[in-house]
């Protein structure tokens, strides 16, 4: 117990001196504050002047995709998704047209023989009314079910753009790091302090 409990401390301070993702910079440590502070900040207005007349913000990248299917994924160059998008589009409209079109002759169909007059599709004169009828429910819920699929499809697709859009301005720098070291607290206390970088 007394060995597992001394390898436990050991580890908790061997991983303060630890760091993801940090280079040691001599140079960068010896100079002094302010002229660090200046250098960062010459460094930031310089990324902001560029990234400013080239980027987009994500909002007119959301309403360039909102106006046209896939506008946001070229801006975002991603462009493998514009073939998904469109073969989602395609396949849409296929189901849709499909649907609407057999809903159509049966619905035709059915108000025919209500009518009391001859068979419009000789091909349906096979059906019943109650099948007419159980048919026109059929193609008019898949007609209802593509729309209600191709608008949230054509959400998503807007969703997926302004997404990558935020995450492309998004800062992964180097000095992202993550210790954990012993500390006293005021009281006289021990304890274990968790410092992160970002």
């Amino acid at each position: 117990m007394n060995r597992a409990l001394a390898l436990f401390f050991f580890l908790i301070i061997a991983s303060s001196y630890t760091f993801a993702q940090q280079k040691a910079d001599s140079a960068a440590q010896k100079q002094p504050i302010a002229s660090m502070i200046a250098a960062k900040d010459s460094t930031l207005n310089t990324v902001i002047k560029k990234d400013s007349v080239i980027a987009l913000t994500p909002k007119k990248i959301g309403m360039y995709s909102a106006l046209v299917p896939g506008w946001g994924q070229i801006y975002n160059k991603q462009y493998w998704k514009l073939p998904i998008i469109y073969i989602g589009l395609g396949a849409a409209a296929y189901f849709i047209y499909d649907n609407q079109k057999n809903y159509n002759r049966y619905r035709t169909e059915y108000a025919a023989r209500f009518n009391g007059k001859k068979t419009v599709y000789p091909e349906l004169a096979v059906y019943g009314p109650e099948e007419l009828q159980y048919n026109i429910d059929y193609y008019q819920r898949n007609r209802d079910l593509t729309y209600i699929l191709t608008g949230v499809g054509y959400a998503l697709q807007i969703v997926d753009a302004v997404v990558f859009a935020h995450l492309k301005g998004f800062d992964i720098s180097e000095d992202i790091s993550f210790r954990v070291h012993p500390i006293v607290t005021p009281q006289g206390g021990y304890g274990f302090g968790l410092a992160m970088n970002f």
